[in-house]
């Protein structure tokens, strides 16, 4: 049976379990192929300290999920984990998936 492909769309923290600092290691523990995609880096949690982020740029995201589709067509991606999207234009780039 082919493990399922999982595209993970989400925050990651230097200090913390939370997004796909988490996300990848569950899914890969289960078998998945986890393809990881860091939407925006943090320090920590947002709650647990207001430091600078850095957001991967809409126009980024969208070259790299065009390039993740000579790769990975979106027919043989099974399911879609999403976290922080940071703005409402990101979301526009994964529903144009």
């Amino acid at each position: 049976m082919k493990s399922p492909s999982i595209l993970s769309i989400q925050s990651s923290v230097v200090s913390g379990r939370v997004g796909n600092t988490v996300a990848v290691p569950i899914h890969t523990l289960f078998g998945h192929e986890t393809l990881c995609i860091n939407s925006v880096v943090l320090a920590a949690h947002p709650g647990i300290i207001n430091a600078s982020k850095f957001v991967m740029p809409t126009g980024q995201m969208d070259c790299l999920l065009r390039e993740l589709e000579k790769v990975k067509s979106a027919n043989n991606i099974d399911a879609i984990h999403t976290g922080i999207l940071v703005t409402r234009d990101k979301s526009m780039s994964y529903a144009n998936m």
